[in-house]
């Protein structure tokens, strides 16, 4: 499941951010791509 996400990262072009799953708080621009593409439940 988390390889699709890292996937899906790669497909909107946030392949090169590699994330923690405790750093995302620390994006928050990544953050709201995540929600509007609905992929943050991979981190919850």
């Amino acid at each position: 499941k988390k390889q699709d996400f890292f996937k899906r990262l790669e497909d909107l072009g946030l392949g090169s951010v590699m994330l923690e799953e405790e750093e995302i708080q620390l994006y928050p621009l990544v953050k709201k791509r995540l929600l509007q593409e609905q992929l943050l439940h991979y981190f919850e």
